[in-house]
């Protein structure tokens, strides 16, 4: 299967907040309130060197979180590194969950989350739901398979939630749970899965 690589850039900062928190196992680690009926994503809550919210959590907190750590691979389904679950550990965090790519689900004090976000250009993102594993993709296809509606059901059929359709570059965007992509890689048709993800220019 051939490399494919796309680049999403976010230069916003995303100011979506949430009101109401609630605890999460009763040990004073705090999560946005779960809405499990709802297909949840979530967004930047630490990226480029500052904070993307005004209400950031509490500095004596423990912080349920998802820190992606941006890579320049695109050619398979990638894990995280041994590298980047040491740097969790060094920061006084436990991983609760990997995603098949470059991220890491875990809970972390609120006070070293910019230590953390310093390392490997870290990205660390809120989590609405810890019942779900959702994440941005992009979808690209092979050349001579133009996607259509097949293309677009079976996406679906995973558990994806389509939200750019690309004919010019023959690729589809759109959330995914985690557990599915491994299944787009093996598809036939499919050239590549990108993971989106904040980037910072330096």
């Amino acid at each position: 299967m051939t490399g494919f690589k796309l680049t999403a850039l976010f230069f916003a900062a995303f100011a979506s907040v949430c009101s109401n928190s609630c605890a999460f196992g009763g040990s004073g680690v705090t999560e946005r309130a779960s809405r499990p009926k709802e297909f949840l994503v979530g967004s930047p809550l630490y990226a480029c060197g500052q904070w993307q919210r005004a209400n950031r959590p509490a500095p004596n907190t423990r912080v349920l979180v998802d820190v992606f750590f941006p890579s320049d691979e695109g050619s398979s389904p990638l894990e995280p590194l041994q590298s980047q679950r040491d740097l969790i550990a060094l920061y006084g965090g436990t991983i609760l969950y990997s995603f098949h790519f470059r991220a890491l689900r875990v809970v972390m004090p609120a006070n070293k989350i910019p230590e953390l976000a310093a390392r490997n250009r870290a990205v660390v993102y809120d989590v609405p739901d810890s019942t779900q594993h959702n994440w941005g993709v992009i979808v690209g296809y092979r050349a001579d398979h133009p996607f259509g509606a097949a293309e677009e059901a079976r996406f679906a059929s995973l558990g994806g939630r389509i939200k750019h359709r690309w004919p010019s570059i023959n690729a589809i965007a759109g959330d995914l749970p985690n557990q599915s992509i491994p299944a787009l890689w093996k598809d036939s048709a499919v050239k590549g899965v990108s993971t989106l993800g904040l980037a910072c220019l330096v």
